[in-house]
Formats: structure tokens, sequence, C-alpha cells
């Protein structure tokens, strides 16, 4: 099976990235700790048994660019973009540091038996989304995003375009001081 692991990255600069973090902790610490995810993400990526594709919220040299006004018009794009040269699709992001290759590879494989592999986050959103097919458009479009809700919006749009899910583990996702201070603690 030829798979693509998407890697959704913001561009590493001061002020773009983490705003949650950026709230508590400032610019500059949220940038460094922005760097440590978005290196552990890398890291990982590199080790599964997937084509990885970088997408990048601005121009870089390195990857692609993500294309649309929100996030899950950029998901959608991507996964679309991809889905025309790969067998099986895997998008996830650089904010859950404990996601690993061993996840990554059980959601392609997962996709034998179903539709769509969400791996849920603790705050009620999802880390990671794959697919075997072209995604209905109503799973990312027309979507809030950064709720806790998310997941179980998701799962309720694959029920009505009549979906197979295969779930993951449950994974922590790091959006505030609070996450990052509990990963740290894990460390």
């Amino acid at each position: 099976m030829n798979k693509s692991l998407l890697v959704f990255a913001r561009t590493p600069e001061l002020g773009k990235v983490k705003s949650r973090l950026a709230a508590s902790l400032g610019v500059k610490k949220a940038l460094l700790i922005y760097k440590e995810l978005l290196n552990n993400t890398l890291s990982m990526a590199v080790k599964t048994n997937a084509n990885v594709n970088i997408y990048w919220s601005e121009k870089m040299q390195n990857g692609r660019l993500q294309v649309g006004a929100d996030l899950g018009e950029r998901m959608y794009h991507a996964i679309s973009n991809e889905i025309k040269k790969h067998d099986l699709v895997c998008l996830i992001g650089t904010d859950t540091p404990t996601l690993t290759p061993a996840i990554i590879e059980q959601a392609f494989n997962k996709l034998a038996k179903y539709d769509i592999i969400l791996g849920p986050a603790k705050d009620g959103g999802y880390y990671l989304v794959a697919c075997k097919a072209h995604p209905p458009k109503e799973l990312f479009l027309h979507k809030k995003w950064s709720h806790n809700a998310v997941l179980s919006e998701a799962l309720e749009t694959c029920k009505l375009t009549n979906l197979s899910v295969g779930l993951l583990p449950v994974l922590m996702d790091i959006d505030t001081e609070d996450d990052y201070n509990k990963w740290q603690a894990t460390e």
C-alpha cells in the first residue's frame, strides 16, 4: 500500500504560533515550545512507514502550502490532493507529543476495516484523521474548530454520510500552559 502522512504545521515565527500558550507564557516561550513540538512531530513522522509531506501555513522551502480559508478547508484540500496519489492518507498536526509511529501504523491498518480513522484528543477534538478514499466535504467544510465537541461533530457527520469510523487511543494535545506542564511532568 502507498501511504502518505501529512503533517500540518504552522510557520515557526514569533507571534504566529500557540496563541493560547502565548497568552500566559509570552510569544517567545510559546515559539520555543512550538519548535519543540514541531521537532518532536517531524522526528516521529520520519520513523513511520509512510511518505511524509509537510503542509505549512505559509510558503516554506521544504514542503507544501496549506490552501483554504480555515482549518477545515485546508485539511480537505490537502487530503483531497494526496488521495489522488496515495492509497491511504493520514493527517496529523504538531500538538500531540505522545503520538507514536505505532499509532500512525495502527491508523493505516484500521483503514482495512473502516472508512475514516480518528484519533481523539482529551480536549474533545481529534489529533489525527485518516482515510482511504476522497473524504466527504461535510467532514471538514463549514465547521467551527477549536472547541470541545469537534470529535463528536465529526462522528455525527460520519454517521450521517454512512462512513464507518475507527478510533485510536485518546491522547493529550498541547494548547495551554497546563497541557504543556502535564506533558513535561510525564517526560
